[in-house]
């Protein structure tokens, strides 16, 4: 099911249809891959596959896409009635003191959050367009999708329990 956040900046959030049968298969297999983690003044990510070679096996990208994303990416097709392609997908897990300063996505149309795991209201992701804070309500088995332009940032989670979400970029052509 589709809503519509907002017309103005195409904001929209997609719920996945039995999201918790799903939810422990994906991180188990996100689990699978290797600690590998993101560290710079902009970022603290303690887990991601974001920088490691596209070619390195996924599992949990083989399972999220037959279970969750065809879905999805038929129903954009129908909603926009025009083509839709993911460009680039990975995960982040946020453990306590994790951070995600302000960013855009370049060279795509959207960006793409799958909430998997969100311990706390607290730590969803904050956007801001054009200097206009924007307050998204969002929950564990949604995908937010937003225009790549928008500023977002993933707060400092505080918390013992990790945040998870799969990020993704895609384009659809208008």
């Amino acid at each position: 099911m589709l809503e519509i956040i907002s017309n103005k900046h195409l904001i929209y959030k997609y719920k996945i249809k039995d999201f918790f049968k799903h939810k422990n298969n994906i991180i188990s297999l996100i689990k699978k891959i290797p600690l590998n983690s993101l560290n710079d003044k902009s970022q603290r990510i303690s887990h991601t596959d974001y920088n490691l070679p596209r070619n390195f096996q996924r599992e949990y990208f083989d399972y999220v896409k037959l279970n969750i994303l065809d879905d999805y990416i038929e129903h954009n097709i129908n909603q926009w009635q025009t083509s839709y392609a993911i460009s680039h997908l990975w995960f982040q897990c946020y453990r306590k003191n994790d951070f995600h300063t302000w960013h855009t996505h370049s060279s795509t149309n959207l960006t793409n959050i799958f909430y998997i795991n969100l311990p706390n209201q607290n730590y969803k992701t904050k956007f801001k367009c054009f200097k206009e804070e924007i307050e998204i309500p969002i929950e564990e088995g949604y995908i937010l999708t937003i225009p790549a332009y928008i500023l977002h940032s993933s707060p400092i989670n505080k918390d013992i329990e990790e945040k998870i979400i799969i990020s993704f970029n895609s384009e659809i052509d208008f």
